[in-house]
């Protein structure tokens, strides 16, 4: 995961990694076994999410029963989210009580049951020995301190359940972490900054964007320790804004946006804001203005400053992956 930055002074980064586990079991069956685990940190997790934002969890299945085998499961969420799919080549999912096939749009809990539930086949056998994967995407509660969970039943055995839970903390205003899909979504911090929070910000990404996978968003305030880090431990006159956008991100013509939004009273209204790249340990370099608004061509590259109706000031700035970013203002 490559780690962005956005700030009021130009500085060095650190990568945030989302930690991961597994929860393993083995599944009895006469002739041979099943071998199932489910581990939210594949494709990405996180490990904590924050509060109304969504995890993933990988539930990998190895037939170990001595000849090709469909596999069938289960999964349910604790939690009053959605659970979803968004690899639709290998498996079929329903909906228990009806709601019609997942997509790998935004299916609600009220479309899935109470707490959401899904049966899924695959829709060719799989080897002996070989693995299969599915990767189900399920919505945070919208408070904390609370698990998320996803307990999963292989339907081909009488095996109890597998389960995997991630902590969900509060939204502090300043910080977010969520898995964005491949169709695309946001994060954010509060967004609306005041003359005591001044700087807030989005990453949103759009369908065909990039393969989905884990957005952290961070503001960092003076006398935080990466703060102190990223500025080169010099005097900063605000916030930095730290992103961390996964690999796969490259489409140019369809990147991830990264919303800053200045409040009206902060220096400058915002408005003379220089935005900086800094790559390794080269000096820092002034992000141009793209050459096409929306298109991150250069990248990182820029759009126009834009007043909003209560006069905060925002600026979105076009990113892919691999474009370490500082600021400053």
């Amino acid at each position: 995961m490559t780690a962005l930055r956005n700030g009021l002074r130009a500085g060095l980064g650190l990568a945030l990694m989302a930690s991961m586990f597994a929860v393993p079991m083995l599944t009895a069956r006469a002739g041979g076994s099943y071998n199932m685990t489910v581990d939210h940190a594949a494709p990405d997790g996180p490990d904590p999410v924050t509060v109304n934002f969504d995890a993933s969890f990988d539930v990998k299945v190895t037939n170990n029963t001595g000849s090709p085998q469909t596999i069938e499961i289960d999964a349910t969420t604790d939690g009053p989210g959605f659970i979803t799919w968004y690899k639709q080549d290998k498996w079929d999912c329903q909906p228990v009580g009806g709601g019609g096939p997942l997509r790998t749009t935004i299916v609600h809990a009220s479309d899935l049951g109470q707490a959401g539930e899904v049966d899924c086949t695959t829709l060719s056998d799989v080897a002996n020995s070989d693995s299969i994967h599915l990767h189900l995407v399920a919505k945070a509660p919208s408070s904390a301190p609370n698990t998320l969970g996803v307990s999963v039943l292989l339907l081909n055995t009488k095996s109890s359940p597998v389960d995997d839970h991630v902590d969900v903390v509060d939204q502090t205003g300043d910080d977010a972490s969520g898995f964005i899909p491949a169709d695309g979504g946001k994060i954010k911090t509060d967004g609306k900054p005041t003359p005591d929070d001044d700087t807030n910000s989005v990453i949103k990404t759009l369908n065909g964007a990039g393969p989905g996978g884990v957005f952290d968003l961070h503001d960092l305030q003076p006398g935080d320790p990466d703060f102190e880090e990223i500025c080169g431990h010099n005097d900063c006159d605000g916030k930095i804004v730290e992103v961390d956008i996964p690999d796969g991100y490259n489409n140019k013509q369809n990147p991830p946006k990264l919303k800053i939004i200045y409040d009206e009273t902060a220096a400058g209204a915002g408005e003379d804001a220089t935005i900086w790249i800094k790559k390794g340990n080269a000096d820092p370099e002034i992000v141009p203005a793209c050459d096409v608004d929306g298109i991150a061509k250069p990248h990182p590259c820029h759009g126009p400053a834009h007043t909003k109706k209560n006069g905060d000031i925002r600026y979105v700035v076009y990113l892919l992956s691999g474009d370490p970013l500082c600021g400053k203002h």
